[in-house]
């Protein structure tokens, strides 16, 4: 018989995962620039729902596997 788990509630929509940091990780042009030359090219809105994107990515698989 298999394991059943259920959904988090950010998969459902139910809450929003707020990740520490992310204002200004997003406005650090030079840091983010060494790491990826292409994120120092992006505005800051840009660059911060890519980071919430990745970072989201990265929960919702440690989450599967934990």
């Amino acid at each position: 018989m298999g394991r059943y788990t259920n959904p988090s509630l950010s998969v459902l929509k139910l809450i929003d995962v707020a990740f520490i940091g992310l204002d200004d990780l997003a406005q650090d042009t030079k840091c983010l620039a060494a790491i990826l030359p292409d994120l120092g090219t992006l505005d800051v809105p840009a660059r911060k729902a890519m980071l919430k994107l990745l970072l989201g990515a990265m929960h919702e698989g440690f989450r599967e596997t934990a």
